[in-house]
């Protein structure tokens, strides 16, 4: 003892000889000074060797092992050798006591509960420390926000967000995994306010740190290739050279938005700082020009991964299949897929006679020389056929590639169904539908919905349509919007109105538990989290805070409204109080929606304009239209998604005119196949992107500010038309190529 006071470190051996000369003396007599010693010298024998004490911890006097300290050594001693589960069992043991382990036992199990990729475990150890361990936790923060974006969840990030705070200044490292997380998340802004913080506190970013900028920006949903090329002049103006890694992100990203003069300068780039351009620099170099029918420069690119003594494999092939074919070269791009196959080994179908023809290949792929990819290939010829309406060639691929040994997958017949809905084929493609699933695939949203929009493309019977969802339903396909919003198209061409309006309270009212039992009554309560914003392809946008339960969209929208539309002409017009009613109903949500953040696109306007306000809600039209101008003159951001609070989530949409006006069959003439409507679950893992506002003003001025002008004016409803004018003046000034001077002289005559 006297010699580990002094300062000596005894070898291990001498240390177990200590340890157990001590045992013997103190025969079996447990006492404080017997176990302060045990504990000083065990301490000195972990320094010693930690594995030779990890095997002699097991045959100490249960005395000694049942010690706080002994079980704070266990777990240290047992997370360093990845005895994961012991140790959490013995940290445990100690947190009962209600006292802590050593902190670097605390941090050992940390680290090693993320190793196992035991994530929960290691936030509930981290949760359990003492504030003595204040100075360790720096190192065990970097950990858990490393492996967060991997393991945790949003509220996981929020509560290490919340620890960072209590650090005070933070290092380089906690702010590069933390700015890591916040794009992981979705919080951008968040990682741009934290770098601007690490500058002010006069750190100096890394080559790391720039990188991790231009990759988010470069790929996912945060891509922008202009802020992307930003943050790459800005990592070389700080000095650091970029990894090959990063260009051939950025050059993708460039590919993707059709940047062939970026995409040339990215591949320099790569040259300069001494990179060696592998095949995927190539293909993406080559895709540039592919997509948009440019043989020369394709081949332009070929050439070089040829010079450069790379193989081509079925990515470079799909590229030059899928340029000759944007070319309408259909001879050149049938001999490219006899190259493919003479090069990569399969044995070709044989193509005398025969067009093929490519379609878009995938943004990001792993590069296979397997049958999948050869697969991949003939799924993007078929697709190209169908769209270039050669119906016949690709049922003739189709035949060969069964023949060649190849089967059809799940994005084979959506490309199928497609061609038949074309040309009208019903029944050939219910027949692939059928082959489908005896061949024991399972059909995804994808099929349902190319099923669905065949269906109502042809006006199928109703009948079929609900055996297209009860199917859905003995599969579990949970629908997501696109498959809901075919359906709907799908019972709406089919004159199956009850249907459809089900179809729409059904969506309207979100994944809840408590479904209600007598379809005839409907739900317009929205759930908790239930967002709606229309993007530019139909797309919503969504607050990045409470993801939306399901979207409604345009195209929701205006099955809706059509129905509505022929329940008003049903019932005799809006001259009638029912036909009145149905009018009232569609403004009604509609107003609710746009308050709520939807935002129509030029078809929603021309729907509410041509088809709702010749039926007598000029005056409603005219609120929402105002209401809309004002958002967005009043708004720098545009419009956002309006997320309803949870303790909103049981407020009806239409509290004031739902018992005045309630235009819900009383007696549905299915009310079997609506309560099976109402009992679907929707797909819940929507992610949409917020929309730009000069979209939605495009919207309103393309479809909406004439023709309503014109009723206004019709109806002398002057005070209407002076604020919609002196709204649009004042957007003129932000957007002068949307809200023209030909526009604006349209309301000239009108407003007096």
């Amino acid at each position: 003892m006297q010699m580990i006071e002094s300062g000596h470190h005894p070898s291990a051996p001498t240390l177990l000889d200590l340890l157990d000369s001590h045992s013997r003396a103190s025969s079996g007599e447990v006492s404080s000074e017997w176990i302060a010693f045990s504990i000083a010298v065990f301490q000195e024998l972990i320094k010693a060797d930690w594995e030779l004490a990890l095997g002699r911890l097991e045959t100490l006097p249960l005395a000694l092992r049942d010690t706080t300290e002994f079980l704070s050594f266990a777990v240290y001693l047992k997370a360093r050798k990845g005895k994961v589960h012991e140790a959490l069992s013995s940290h445990r043991i100690v947190k009962d006591r209600g006292v802590s382990v050593s902190g670097s036992s605390w941090e050992h199990l940390i680290r090693a509960l993320l190793g196992a990729e035991l994530f929960v475990e290691a936030m509930e150890t981290y949760r359990s420390r003492n504030d003595g361990l204040r100075s360790l936790r720096h190192a065990s923060l970097v950990a858990l926000l490393a492996s967060c974006p991997r393991n945790g969840t949003l509220e996981d990030f929020a509560y290490l967000e919340a620890e960072c705070g209590m650090q005070g200044k933070l290092t380089l490292a906690l702010r590069t995994t933390f700015i890591n997380c916040c794009f992981a998340f979705g919080q951008p802004q968040k990682a741009i306010d934290h770098f601007s913080n690490l500058l002010a506190e006069e750190m100096i970013p890394d080559r790391i740190l720039y990188e991790m900028f231009i990759n988010a920006y470069s790929c996912g949903s945060n891509e922008d290739p202009d802020i992307a090329l930003m943050w790459y002049e800005s990592m070389l103006f700080a000095g650091h050279a970029p990894a090959i890694e990063t260009l051939t992100n950025l050059m993708a990203c460039f590919a993707r938005a059709g940047n062939a003069g970026a995409v040339e300068t990215c591949f320099s780039e790569i040259v300069r700082h001494d990179g060696t351009p592998d095949l995927e620099v190539y293909t993406t170099a080559m895709h540039v020009y592919a997509r948009g029918g440019d043989v020369a420069n394709t081949e332009r690119w070929f050439r070089q991964l040829l010079a450069a003594e790379l193989k081509p494999d079925t990515p470079v092939f799909c590229v030059l299949v899928n340029a000759y074919a944007k070319a309408q070269d259909f001879d050149a791009a049938r001999r490219m897929l006899q190259e493919m196959h003479s090069i990569i080994g399969d044995a070709p179908p044989s193509t005398s006679g025969q067009d093929a023809a490519s379609g878009k290949t995938k943004k990001k792929r792993k590069r296979v020389r397997t049958s999948s990819a050869t697969q991949h290939v003939y799924n993007v010829l078929t697709l190209e056929l169908v769209c270039a309406d050669q119906m016949q060639d690709a049922l003739w691929l189709l035949h060969h590639m069964v023949e060649a040994g190849i089967s059809p997958d799940v994005y084979t017949t959506v490309a199928m169904i497609k061609g038949h809905m074309q040309s009208g084929n019903k029944d050939g493609a219910l027949r692939l539908y059928s082959d489908m699933i005896r061949g024991g695939l399972e059909p995804n949203n994808h099929v349902f919905c190319a099923l669905a929009t065949m269906l109502g493309k042809l006006r199928a019977p109703a009948s079929e349509v609900e055996g297209l969802v009860g199917d859905m339903i003995a599969r579990g396909i949970e629908p997501d919007m696109k498959t809901w919003t075919a359906l709907m198209y799908a019972f709406g061409r089919a004159n199956a109105r009850d249907t459809v309006l089900a179809m729409w309270d059904r969506i309207r009212q979100g994944n809840t538990d408590d479904q209600p039992d007598d379809p005839a009554k409907g739900n317009l309560e929205t759930p908790p989290g239930t967002g709606c914003l229309d993007g530019p392809d139909g797309e919503l946008g969504v607050s990045h805070h409470v993801p939306p339960l399901v979207e409604i969209d345009n195209h929701l929208f205006s099955q809706f409204v059509r129905t509505c539309i022929e329940e008003v002409r049903q019932a005799g017009g809006p001259e009638t109080e029912e036909g009145w009613n149905w009018v009232r109903r569609i403004t009604d949500e509609a107003a609710e929606l746009l308050e709520r953040g939807l935002v129509l696109n030029i078809r929603g306007w021309d729907l509410m304009v041509t088809e709702v306000v010749p039926h007598g809600a000029i005056e409603e039209v005219s609120r929402m239209a105002l209401q809309v101008l004002q958002r967005l003159a009043t708004s720098s951001t545009g419009a956002q998604a309006v997320v309803v609070p949870r303790e909103e989530a049981g407020r009806p949409l239409v509290p004031s005119t739902q018992e005045t006006h309630d235009t819900r069959r009383r007696t549905p003439v299915k009310v079997s196949f609506d309560h099976c409507i109402r009992s679907m679950r929707l797909a819940a893992d929507l992610k949409l992107a917020p929309v730009p506002p000069d979209v939605a003003l495009h919207s309103f001025c393309k479809a909406g500010v004439l023709p309503l002008v014109r009723e206004l004016t019709r109806t002398h409803r002057s005070g209407h038309i002076a604020t919609i004018r002196s709204l649009l003046v004042e957007l003129r000034t932000v957007y002068p190529d949307i809200v023209t001077a030909e526009l604006l002289r349209a309301f000239d005559g009108s407003c007096s």
